[in-house]
């Protein structure tokens, strides 16, 4: 481990210790320097303080007031920290609550009005079944009983939710910040495959093992508009939508202003997708915000098994309606979606 950071973690224990007392129960380094991949240059150091009760906001204040002191000894990333209630961690949730929050972009408004920012700075944070999960796998404890004996195990579709912003924004971030994007989507997948936490160092490692490169492989992605997971000059990929690629522009440039639509190889129009595509197979297909507008979900899962070469690959970006405009809708029936196959789509699912 860095000699900086060496310094600085008896600092940190020291700081939770002035600022909680007797209300600390540990203190758990997580992230990249508890997963192996942490860098001075490029990495922040991420810390979960856990308490019995919920602090006074004088607790706060001292334990904000203590990190600040401290930042000047901080990686150029910087700390970032959350404050968690020992039940939030016995018995995780998503979002989970959170008592107290900071990190780089929080730091000036602590200075601006410290009381103020204190008192405001609680609520639930979808990373945290995350950082939960990774505490209790590698956490380094900086005081307090061993991460294993504080940090509950965390539920699969928990760990998949709290990751799932990152995974989602993909399309968009992959070409603005493709090395982290990559090196997260492997070591989520790794994830998806053996259940362990990686850091993204080592997540690139077990792609490099495990995923094939896509050059040699051929796909179709369903209606990626402006937004195509993968390019052309990256992969052996096709374009299927319902219009052709001046349409699209025409209905949906003005929510996608200076956007770059893909050019549309299969143009279904009022056809399936079997009749589209005929006989060809492919290795994967890509569907990003497409199966909430599929009116036949059964008919649509069979039509992409028909076309899948053995062994194939069906990725899916699925939005969570819990966070979205759907959350007050009741959950659609498995009979409603047989009555919609039966009906070839027609009764509307969406």
């Amino acid at each position: 481990m860095d000699a900086r950071v060496w310094a600085l973690l008896p600092r940190l224990r020291a700081a939770c210790e002035a600022g909680f007392g007797e209300n600390l129960l540990g203190a758990y380094a997580h992230g990249s320097l508890a997963l192996g991949g942490f860098r001075w240059a490029a990495s922040d150091i991420d810390l979960l303080v856990v308490v019995s009760a919920p602090p006074a906001l004088e607790s706060k204040m001292a334990f904000v007031r203590a990190l600040l002191a401290l930042e000047a000894d901080c990686p150029p990333k910087g700390l970032e920290m959350s404050v968690v209630l020992a039940e939030a961690c016995a018995h995780p949730s998503h979002p989970a609550p959170f008592e107290l929050h900071g990190s780089p972009m929080h730091w000036p408004r602590f200075r601006e009005d410290l009381a103020g920012a204190c008192a405001a700075m609680q609520g639930e944070d979808p990373d945290l079944a995350a950082h939960f999960a990774v505490a209790r796998e590698a956490g380094i404890a900086l005081c307090g009983p061993a991460a294993r004996m504080v940090f509950a195990p965390v539920p699969r579709e928990m760990v998949f939710a709290s990751v799932w912003q990152d995974v989602a924004s993909a399309p968009e971030s992959i070409h603005s910040d493709p090395v982290y994007t990559i090196l997260n989507l492997c070591r989520t997948l790794a994830f998806a495959r053996d259940g362990r936490m990686r850091s993204k160092a080592a997540g690139g490692a077990w792609g490099e093992e495990n995923v094939p490169e896509f050059a040699d492989l051929s796909g179709l992605e369903i209606g990626a508009l402006c937004s195509p997971l993968l390019q052309k000059s990256e992969a052996n990929i096709k374009y299927y939508d319902i219009f052709p690629k001046e349409t699209l522009i025409e209905h949906f440039q003005e929510f996608y202003p200076g956007r770059t639509f893909v050019d549309v190889d299969f143009v279904a129009r009022t056809r399936s997708l079997s009749e589209v595509l005929g006989e060809r197979k492919f290795d994967y297909f890509i569907a990003n915000h497409v199966i909430e507008h599929i009116p036949d979900f059964i008919g649509f899962f069979k039509a992409v098994a028909e076309h899948l070469n053995p062994g194939g690959k069906f990725f899916l970006a699925i939005p969570d309606r819990r966070f979205t405009f759907d959350i007050n809708r009741p959950e659609t029936s498995a009979g409603h979606l047989i009555v919609d196959h039966e009906d070839n789509g027609s009764v509307d699912a969406a």
